[in-house]
């Protein structure tokens, strides 16, 4: 959980998320984001899109400090998109995983 990861290291602007990562959206297959980090603040852009939420677009945004942030959802052909809310949780500093309430959640790895 993010806050046992606090404890181990309070200082969390320290860890650098920006880069390019691999998620895993059911029902579809692997789809790379970008990472813009900007302090204690992530926005995470596909560069890879499907057909509810297209490539340059913004998956979901968050705290790190918190772990609270919103994710991107929308309709078939990106109709209707918004922003529900949703966690982001540490698992390590090469995984995360980013829940959106009642819509399901997708764990990342560092691309290398």
């Amino acid at each position: 959980m993010l806050s046992d990861v606090l404890e181990i290291q309070p200082d969390i602007p320290a860890l650098d998320l920006s880069g390019e990562w691999l998620g895993f959206y059911t029902g579809h297959f692997d789809e790379v984001v970008r990472i813009v980090q900007s302090g204690e603040y992530v926005e995470a852009i596909k560069v890879t899109g499907d057909e509810y939420v297209p490539a340059e677009e913004v998956t979901f945004r968050a705290n790190l400090r918190t772990g609270r942030g919103e994710g991107q959802i929308a309709e078939r052909e990106y109709r209707n998109p918004l922003f529900a809310p949703g966690t982001l949780t540490l698992v390590d500093e090469d995984r995360f995983v980013f829940r959106w309430e009642n819509c399901g959640e997708v764990e990342f790895r560092r691309d290398e």
